[in-house]
């Protein structure tokens, strides 16, 4: 496990990156927020669990899932089959994803801790947004309750004005959740 402040820090974020850099956008018009990458277990030879990592498609895939119902109309049956073209569909549409922190925290049960890690890597997430390629108007959605939680106002400040509008919006609770879906639906159909 990765501790506060330790010098493997930047070895774990551009492990992440690496993944995410060719899903990129060139301009990004949705960019999400979730909370952590899901924790996996270092001696498990299972490749690492990131929605970039097109070789990762073990287990449900539920962001991705959603994510491609939301913004493609495509429900994933088999993300072994469809998980690269369904990346690179989404970020031919501008969507592309930042998590609060890159230790993953989900494994933590107790909230506060999951809370206080989110808050003392704002810097980072804040430092990270601002050199994204952004489009000059965006939609910033947040999806997770403990990133709302713990930085939604902070973000807000930070962020929000007339060309970033800033949502709240649950992590899906299912595979092709409707909630998730419709809400999604309901802010890309509404600029004017």
């Amino acid at each position: 496990m990765v501790r506060d402040g330790d010098e493997l820090r930047p070895k774990i974020v551009s492990r992440y990156d690496k993944f995410a850099r060719d899903c990129m956008p060139v301009r990004i018009r949705y960019l999400l927020v979730g909370e952590s990458p899901p924790f996996t277990p270092e001696d498990s030879g299972e490749e690492l669990r990131y929605i970039y990592n097109s070789k990762h498609v073990a287990g449900s895939q539920i962001l991705l899932s959603n994510l491609s119902y939301a913004f493609l109309g495509r429900k994933v049956m088999s993300a072994a089959d469809e998980k690269l073209d369904i990346l690179m569909q989404l970020r031919d549409k501008g969507v592309f994803l930042v998590d609060a922190t890159y230790e993953p925290i989900n494994t933590i049960k107790d909230r506060r801790t999951r809370h206080n890690k989110i808050r003392s890597d704002y810097p980072e997430l804040r430092r990270r947004i601002q050199l994204l390629p952004l489009e000059k108007r965006i939609d910033l959605i947040l999806i997770h309750r403990n990133v709302i939680v713990a930085i939604g106002e902070v973000l807000r400040a930070d962020f929000e004005c007339d060309n970033c509008r800033i949502h709240d919006i649950a992590f899906p609770r299912c595979n092709h959740d409707p909630r998730f879906r419709d809400r999604i639906r309901e802010l890309t159909d509404d600029w004017s």
